[in-house]
Order: C-alpha cells, then sequence, then structure tokens
C-alpha cells in the first residue's frame, strides 16, 4: 500500500520547529488548504494563535484569508469559540432561539431582559425569520445577550441559508454573544465577513458607494447643509466610502431635510447675538429684541436657532460626521431640535404680550 506523499518545503519545516506542536507535513497541508497565499511569517503567526487558543484547523475551529488589502484576518467559527468557552472555569451556558414575525418578542438589551413566547407551532404560521438572539451565562458576572437581525446576514442564494435558515441565524447570535461574554481576542467572527471569488475576504455592508449615489447624497447635502458642516460632507464623500456608511450620511442628510428645511440658509450671527442679549437683558431691550423677531418668520429663527446652538454650544459638526451610531446621532439632533422649539415658543409669546 503507497503512503501519501506531501510534499514539504524547507521553509515549513523551519515554521514546524519554531511553532511546536506541528510536523512539517501538517504544516505543509495546512499552508496549502487552510492558510492559502500566506507569507512564512503569517502562516508562522496562524499557527501561533491556533496554539494559543487551543484550536484545531483540521476540524475547521480556526482558520484565515486574506483581505482585500492584503491584511491576514483569522476566524474562529461557532464551534472553537464554544469549545474555548467551555474550557473557561467562569462559563456556565448558552441558549439561543431563531426568532419570526408572528412570535411575542420583545428585547431589551441594556438590561438583559427578553420576553419570547412561540404561539405557533407550524413554521408556516410562526411566519419568516426576522433574527435570532442568544445568552451567554458567567458564574462571576451578569450574562450577555445579542441580538441579530437575519437581513445583515442572509443574502439569499444557495447552501444553508437557504436549508436551514434558523440553524444558521442562531449561530450568527452564539458567535457575537460568546465573543461579547469573553472577547477571545485575535479571532475575527466569520459571519461579519464576506470572502469573494478570488478568495479575498472584507467585512459586510463594506461595498464601496457608487458614483451616482455619491451624486445624490452630495446635491442633498448642498440642499440643506451650510458652511464647515457641508464641506465636511463633501471632504468625506471625496473619498472612496463604504456603502453603509454613505447610507447613514443619505439618512442623515434627509432626516434634517424633513425636520429642518430652513437649515439650508446661512446663520445670521447679528441676529444670534440679538437674541442672546434678550434672554440677558430682557427688560431693557425687549422691543428691540422683539423687533429683530418679527421682520422675520419665526420657523426661519428657529431653523437659525437650531444651527446656532449646533455650532457654538454643541461642537455638532465634528460630532455628526464622527458618529457612527446612528441613534445617539438622533437624540443629540432631537435635543437641539428641542431648544429650538422652547425658544420659538417664547418668542410668539412675546409677540402675544407686544402686539396685546
Amino acid at each position: 500500500m503507497n503512503e501519501l506523499s506531501i510534499e514539504v518545503k524547507p521553509v515549513q519545516v523551519k515554521i514546524s520547529k519554531a511553532v511546536k506542536g506541528w510536523t512539517p507535513e501538517e504544516v505543509a497541508i495546512i499552508q496549502k488548504d487552510i492558510a492559502k497565499g500566506t507569507s512564512p511569517s503569517e502562516l508562522a503567526y496562524f499557527l501561533n494563535v491556533c496554539k494559543a487558543h487551543g484550536l484545531n484547523p483540521f476540524l475547521k475551529e480556526i482558520w484565515c484569508y486574506k483581505d482585500h488589502k492584503g491584511n491576514l484576518i483569522i476566524f474562529a467559527g461557532r464551534q472553537g469559540l464554544l469549545t474555548m468557552a467551555q474550557r473557561n472555569p467562569q462559563y456556565s451556558g448558552m441558549r439561543s432561539c431563531e426568532v419570526c414575525e408572528n412570535d411575542q418578542f420583545s428585547i431589551d438589551v441594556a438590561n438583559d431582559q427578553v420576553i419570547h413566547t412561540v404561539t405557533e407551532m407550524d413554521p408556516k404560521k410562526r411566519g419568516s425569520i426576522v433574527g435570532a438572539y442568544a445568552r451567554c451565562f458567567r458564574k462571576d458576572g451578569e450574562p450577555s445577550l445579542a441580538f441579530v437581525p437575519i437581513g445583515d446576514y442572509d443574502k439569499g442564494g444557495r447552501g444553508p441559508w437557504t436549508t436551514h435558515k434558523a440553524d444558521m441565524i442562531k449561530k450568527v447570535a452564539e458567535v457575537r454573544v460568546l465573543k461579547l461574554a469573553f472577547g477571545f481576542a485575535g479571532v475575527q467572527n466569520p459571519y461579519e465577513w464576506d470572502v469573494d471569488s478570488t478568495g479575498k475576504t472584507m467585512p459586510i455592508r463594506t461595498e464601496i458607494a457608487g458614483f451616482e449615489y455619491i451624486g445624490r447624497i452630495e446635491t442633498l447635502a448642498e440642499s440643506v447643509l451650510a458652511g464647515d458642516e457641508l464641506e465636511d460632507c463633501l471632504d468625506e464623500l471625496s473619498r472612496d466610502i463604504p456603502r453603509f456608511r454613505a447610507d447613514q450620511i443619505w439618512g442623515y442628510l434627509k432626516e434634517k431635510q424633513s425636520h429642518d428645511p430652513l437649515a439650508q440658509n446661512v446663520f445670521s450671527g447679528s441676529l444670534y447675538d440679538e437674541v442672546k442679549d434678550y434672554e440677558k437683558r430682557h427688560p431693557e431691550i425687549k422691543k428691540e429684541a422683539t423687533k429683530a423677531v418679527e421682520t422675520i418668520n419665526l420657523d426661519d429663527v428657529s431653523a437659525k436657532i437650531v444651527e446656532a446652538e449646533a455650532k457654538r454650544e454643541l461642537n455638532f459638526i465634528q460630532k455628526m460626521w464622527a458618529c457612527t451610531d446612528i441613534e445617539a446621532l438622533d437624540k443629540l439632533y432631537n435635543s437641539i431640535h428641542k431648544k429650538s422649539e422652547s425658544i420659538t415658543k417664547e418668542y410668539k409669546q412675546i409677540k402675544k404680550e407686544i402686539n396685546g
């Protein structure tokens, strides 16, 4: 019976000696089939990460790809992360479940609260799967909780996402929560990355926005932004940016347009000064301040004050373009408008008093 012949290169023999625990043949197989396209130093690094985490690449517990910039990205799948978690004496179990559109479901991640009732056992009556959640328990602290929407991960096509959709989305949630609970430095969540036909990988939702879409965003930005704010926006759009970031900018601009259609007006510093002077010296300049207000539409005053609050008091420009948390951005924007509404209400009262 002929033995399987494996070609081993001298550099692979050196790596085997340097990174103990791997035979030269195993190193050769890993580089050929699991760590494709890696340099000797990258291969040695990958094997050291496998060894440090106690994961077996032959069991598909850990593997690696190059990203579109040539960087080595190491992944650990659900089973690999679970293996590491189960070795930790603080691990105390994990629960997960898919969520369907007809389930009774609510989740509060911040307070670790999940209410989930499956009212129908027939999968067809439960409706389409909308996501999954997972909870991981530690003996030395509070549990970790994660929810993942299926739309971010199920891109259609063939394979397990078609035949075993519930299992796949639960795996995504489990990987997310295991990373939250234990960290596991040096390895990435494979469900957060896409691999193209050339074997290169990149984070999901990071395809570069097209020129036509960027042009539409620039047009919208020019209609609702002014000054430095517009300059910062156009500066970012002039570079290749991921589609998801372009979507964030588009969404913000549309929201700004719908709430503040007069925001494109150039802010009048003199009007702002008069408004602030009125607040400081109410009795003395009541007529002068009110006269300034009466010469312009109150909504316009409100819009200008919004811009003033944003620029002068909340450092809004810098925060907006640095912010990737849309919810936090909405809260900031809404707080500015709340101030504007109160000021507008005050000036309406002034007009009423003077006219009365």
